[in-house]
């Protein structure tokens, strides 16, 4: 995928064939097919819903794996993190890794409304690593979200590998779901984006910032991205007709809210994170921010605020044209990171 820019900063995707059989969402979709009968229809929202009578089960699995979620580790011995010397903070550390690998699979949970109970790990990797380092950033992230460890397994592979199950538990009738929004409905996102995408930058050195404070603010965007949960809890509460967190970036996620609706999106404003650029926050993902849809006539922000939560950015509508995919009245091509195969 190529990006470029046409008048008025709007950008363009140009798709580039590449010799891949298959990309991820085409796979899902053929899975979801395939075992249609055997639960698969629901396969493709952010977790999967399981009736125990009076209350649901909410559960998603997510892989973090070295070289593809996060660059290569610095193992801890070879570190130097000492104040005389300093601590690189492009560094990957294990803790980073164990702290990511949980965060992004309980944004999963957040993503429908509710909030994570439990996390399961399987954790694996070469001989040699410091599996415990990575535990240490498990725990912090399990303390930091309130979440309990309770189960997993351990082995031995090529890199760093995690799967991480979260849990949580519901009534009937309180996820919200990916493909419920109507047409007309404001659509929200929970925080400025692009910041872990130009982070992921500074980390591989392909840009410079002079700003310190900005540069470290950006590369923990990447390496230890904080799940909304108690933003996208409110948002539930306060009416949200659909939800979904941002892992593959705005214009990919902003698609599957107007398929899954058979409807349209219309975006006049994409809040940038500071340092950033509109490449990062419509392609990059992996922010974790929470969009979600509203009736029009309901505003949101007195209510995050009195929460002590930052208030959601409005950007845009719902509309009924199902192929409508604009910014700012200018058509533009979803794109966003597919693993593929």
């Amino acid at each position: 995928m190529e990006i470029s820019r046409g008048p008025d900063e709007v950008v363009y995707v140009v798709v580039v064939e590449q010799n891949y059989q298959l990309a991820e969402f085409t796979l899902i979709k053929a899975i979801k097919d395939m075992f249609i009968a055997r639960g698969g229809s629901q396969i493709g929202d952010d977790a999967a819903i399981l009736d125990l009578g009076d209350q649901l089960l909410v559960v998603s699995s997510d892989l973090t794996i070295e070289g593809v979620h996060l660059p290569a580790i610095t193992p801890s011995k070879a570190r130097t993190d000492d104040f005389d010397q300093g601590f690189d903070l492009s560094k990957i550390t294990e803790r980073d890794f164990g702290f990511k690998s949980v965060t992004t699979a309980i944004s999963d949970i957040a993503a429908m409304g509710i909030e994570p109970r439990w996390v399961t790990l399987s954790l694996c990797g070469p001989a040699g690593s410091d599996l415990l380092e990575v535990m240490e950033g498990v725990r912090e992230a399990c303390v930091q979200f309130d979440c309990d460890l309770v189960g997993g397994d351990l082995s031995v592979s090529p890199v760093l590998t995690a799967n991480v199950t979260a849990i949580g538990t519901c009534k009937p009738n309180e996820p919200v779901f990916r493909n419920t929004c109507s047409v007309g409905d404001a659509i929200w996102v929970t925080g400025p984006l692009g910041g872990a995408s130009c982070g992921l930058r500074l980390i591989n050195k392909e840009i410079e910032i002079e700003n310190d404070a900005l540069v470290g603010e950006l590369i923990n965007r990447q390496k230890r991205p904080v799940p909304r949960v108690k933003e996208a809890v409110l948002a539930r509460l306060i009416g949200a007709s659909s939800m979904i967190d941002i892992s593959d970036g705005l214009a990919t996620e902003l698609d599957h809210l107007a398929n899954g609706a058979n409807a349209g999106i219309s975006i006049e404003d994409v809040p940038i994170h500071d340092g950033a650029n509109i490449d990062d926050a419509l392609y990059g993902g992996e922010d974790y921010e929470i969009i979600f849809t509203l009736d029009p006539n309901l505003d949101p922000a007195d209510q995050f605020e009195k929460a002590g939560l930052r208030p959601p950015i409005k950007i845009g509508v719902i509309v009924g044209e199902p192929d409508c995919r604009k910014i700012r009245g200018r058509d533009f091509l979803v794109g966003g990171f597919q693993a593929k195969w």
